[in-house]
């Protein structure tokens, strides 16, 4: 049995060759810089890692890698400017401890070395179709894996790598009639667009060698391809969820684990749309929740969001600026007469799925920053605990027009006439005042917010999940039967406000103005500067 250790091929190569088809170069082969992907090779890195293997580094000269300037931009990361820090510092430690400054050369690793290695990972960037594909010594490490059945997992463009297998032994390519996934034609196409020339395609290259191209968006995107009993893996082409998740894929969340797998982290996940609640949001969080109670290694959990903020509620785009009555959910067609229970069927659902953080079997943890905002702080204060930026916002402006919180959280967490005072005017307030007033536990700078949320998961972390389970249903016992009373009561409102007059007249609005202008109208009447002075409302 092969111990506990998996190769990790990586180019030498900082560009690779482009055919330019525009501008004064048109004609001309010029470098395009290049290099490993960054998400594509730290993700799965981390994973092994954390399963407990060991990693060694090879490339065709043993040059230091090079990543590709294009995945080390925040635009890769959808502006996570932590989950970025996080993978350099991967990589910083793989060159302090694991020889990444200095991998193996091919040709210095022998068959009998190779035998004590379980598998071998491939991660993508467009560097491979410089230097790996023509690479007889990769060839021969590859024909090794193969013909001992260990599994050869490659992502994007590191299928690439494949072709080497023609140079070494017989001369065949061994992968023929094998079902791989790879950075598609369609897709690189679109990437000759953006830079102007032509770019070698792996999926023809290796389609016309025998391989099956695995094609279409639903089979690909969210998966990964396995081939034969050999555990031949092919990773999607730069789906990073696939590689963060454990048992399915979502639309709206990101799904990762701590080092120790004792903190799950949640992340909303629409940040072009500030992570406002979409049909799918709902569910995602709730299936994303039952998935770390179900997994034994989770203590605790922590929900964030990606992008500028934490949540901006439900998407007016969709439900009020872009709505249709009689079609979109919440919208019904009153000339029929409004039936409550519609609404009610449809609010109810995604109140007990925002419900599932407050009725988790494990303590769940809201790390607020830019704003929870409407539907965005019904699903926040359903956290056990909410630690905000001190200038990060949350509140709830549809109470004045168009929205019930349908989560019914407000007075529970602040009392009754702090409650109402929010309620009542529809304020945003600071993070700082928020804490201030008991409705959150803590406020922090930003700066400060994810290391102030990590600190108390790990120190909650450390005791038995019994425990904690225990002590959250005593707690929650004290409001179980009176929140379910509120929720429903809020939820039957919720629908009432979307179709009483005053809320058709602000669709309405939305619809010919746009839901900015709609918000400005709704919000602004009453909030003098004296008045955002004296009651800090921060709207």
């Amino acid at each position: 049995m092969p111990a506990k250790k998996v190769l990790i091929i990586l180019s030498d190569a900082d560009s690779f060759p482009l055919k330019k088809t525009s501008g004064q170069e048109a004609g001309k082969i010029v470098d395009q810089p290049s290099g490993f992907f960054l998400m594509e090779l730290a993700k799965p890195l981390q994973k092994l890692l954390d399963a407990g293997y060991e990693v060694t580094f090879a490339s065709p000269k043993g040059q230091e890698p090079t990543p590709d300037p294009n995945s080390e931009s925040l635009l890769a990361f959808a502006g996570n400017f932590y989950e970025r820090r996080r993978e350099h510092e991967l990589i910083d430690r793989m060159k302090r401890e694991n020889g990444f400054s200095h991998p193996r050369t091919f040709s210095s690793i022998s068959d009998a070395e190779l035998d004590s290695f379980a598998g071998v990972f491939i991660p993508g960037g467009h560097a491979p179709l410089r230097d790996l594909g023509a690479d007889p010594h990769l060839g021969r490490i590859l024909r090794f894996f193969h013909a001992k059945s260990r599994p050869t997992a490659a992502i994007c463009h590191g299928p690439f790598a494949f072709l080497s297998t023609k140079l070494a032994g017989e001369g065949d390519f061994v992968y023929k009639d094998y079902r791989i996934t790879c950075w598609s034609d369609a897709e690189e196409k679109m990437m000759e667009t953006i830079m102007g020339g032509e770019i070698e395609k792996v999926e023809s290259d290796l389609r016309n060698e025998g391989a099956i191209m695995v094609e279409g968006v639903k089979e690909k995107i969210g998966s990964v391809t396995v081939d034969r009993d050999q555990f031949l893996q092919m990773l999607s082409p730069c789906d990073q969820p696939s590689l963060t998740m454990t048992a399915k894929s979502f639309k709206t969340i990101l799904y990762q684990k701590s080092p120790d797998g004792k903190i799950a982290y949640i992340t909303l996940n629409r940040p072009d749309r500030f992570n406002a609640i979409d049909a799918h949001l709902p569910r995602d969080l709730r299936d994303a929740v039952q998935l770390a109670n179900a997994d034994p290694t989770v203590h605790c959990i922590i929900l964030k969001g990606n992008g500028p903020g934490f949540c901006g509620g439900y998407d007016l785009d969709i439900y009020a600026q872009n709505a249709q009555r009689g079609e979109t959910h919440g919208s019904q067609d009153l000339s029929k007469g409004y039936d409550p229970l519609v609404d009610y069927t449809m609010m109810k659902a995604n109140t007990e799925c925002f419900s599932e953080l407050f009725h988790s079997h494990k303590p769940t943890i809201a790390q607020v920053h830019g704003a929870a905002v409407a539907g965005g702080s019904d699903i926040a204060l359903c956290c056990d605990l909410v630690i905000m930026a001190t200038d990060a916002r949350i509140g709830y402006p549809p109470s004045r027009v168009w929205g019930c919180p349908t989560t019914a959280m407000w007075a529970y967490r602040v009392g009754v006439e702090k409650a109402k005072r929010m309620l009542f005017t529809g304020d945003l307030i600071s993070g700082a005042e928020a804490a201030k007033m008991g409705l959150v536990l803590k406020a922090v700078p930003q700066e400060q917010l994810e290391e102030t949320v990590l600190l108390l998961a790990n120190r909650i972390a450390s005791v038995p999940q019994n425990q904690l389970w225990m002590q959250k249903q005593v707690i929650n016992g004290l409001i179980d039967g009176p929140l379910l009373q509120s929720q429903k009561l809020a939820t039957i409102f919720d629908g009432i406000t979307r179709n009483s007059p005053e809320g058709v007249a602000f669709q309405e609005l939305s619809q010919e103005k746009g839901f900015k202008a709609a918000v400005k109208e709704r919000d602004g009447p009453g909030r003098s500067e004296r008045y955002r002075k004296v009651w800090k409302s921060v709207l």
